[in-house]
């Protein structure tokens, strides 16, 4: 269906390390490897959407933050 990750688990004692993150990012890379496209399977928790738009809001702006230094490279 298109869905590149099923389920994210991280337990309350690792929560908030970064974890979460690193599991995303893992899926998303594996599937560019792959070269599928898709996203996390829905519906999505409540900390579900939160991961998950922390992820894309800081890929973001990581990307437009290195925008300009790779033109002056």
């Amino acid at each position: 269906e298109g869905n590149i990750l099923a389920c994210i688990v991280a337990l309350p004692p690792y929560q908030k390390k970064g974890y979460g993150r690193l599991l995303i990012s893992l899926s998303y890379e594996i599937a560019k490897r792959q070269q599928r496209s898709g996203g996390p399977e829905r519906p999505l928790s409540d900390l579900g959407k939160i991961a998950f738009n922390s992820y894309w809001r800081d890929t973001i702006l990581d990307l437009l933050k290195n925008y300009g230094k790779d033109l002056i490279s």
